[in-house]
């Protein structure tokens, strides 16, 4: 099937929110899926918004909530009549509230992750082995640094620089070292806002020390690359 620029924008970037978020009708879910299949230009756009919500999911663990919990949603929700008739205001109340709720949260939710949507990226592999280190994607706005292996040593810590074309590495700041896709997002300033063809530096110093970057043998240095 032959896509055009018009038909792909016909599906909006909230429609490929809630596809990624598991929210759409199965019917609506699957055309969707048949049409991000068939165009390429869909799936570029479904990549970015997968990469954006990844932290979303990153260090969560389902768990099956107590049985009383339950409970007790379903009784502050779906109130019997005998409790209708006797506190009536209260269940009007949660009934325009609930939906309220939850359309603010999604729209908190779309909000950030368009703000911190990646566009570029870029992969630190260790010297000796193939494995991957860290994952690191972000924005002009802000940089996400997520630990994929564990290279901690004791009373070391690791830290991130950022050279722009041309000048000198600024300091960013430590970041996780212990895998298990711990993360963190370091917020840049305007005068320092990255783009795709800087460098990113990881470098170790003596916990605490702020110490001058040291030399290129004990550096890891990767370069920005667009999503």
């Amino acid at each position: 099937m032959k896509t055009t620029a018009n038909t792909t924008r016909q599906i909006t970037d909230a429609q490929l929110v809630d596809y990624v978020l598991n929210l759409l009708p199965a019917q609506d879910h699957q055309h969707l899926q048949t049409r991000i299949e068939q165009d390429s230009e869909l799936q570029q756009r479904l990549n970015i918004w997968q990469n954006a919500l990844f932290d979303f999911y990153a260090d969560t663990e389902e768990k099956t909530p107590p049985k009383q919990v339950w409970q007790a949603i379903e009784h502050r929700l779906f109130n019997d009549e005998a409790d209708e008739q006797k506190a009536p205001q209260k269940s009007r109340f949660w009934h325009y509230l609930a939906p309220a709720l939850l359309t603010f949260c999604m729209l908190f939710a779309v909000t950030f992750y368009w703000q911190h949507r990646p566009t570029y990226q870029a992969d630190v592999i260790a010297d000796t082995t193939p494995a991957m280190l860290w994952k690191i994607e972000g924005n002009h706005r802000s940089i996400n640094f997520i630990s994929i292996s564990d290279v901690s040593v004791a009373q070391m810590d690791c830290v991130a620089w950022l050279q722009h074309q041309g000048s000198q590495p600024v300091r960013l700041g430590v970041i996780p070292d212990t895998g298990k896709k711990k993360a963190r997002r370091i917020e840049l300033p305007k005068s320092l806002a990255a783009t795709t063809g800087d460098r990113v530096i990881i470098a170790m110093e003596p916990r605490g020390s702020n110490a001058p970057l040291p030399t290129k043998e004990k550096q890891h240095i990767v370069q920005l690359t667009d999503i």
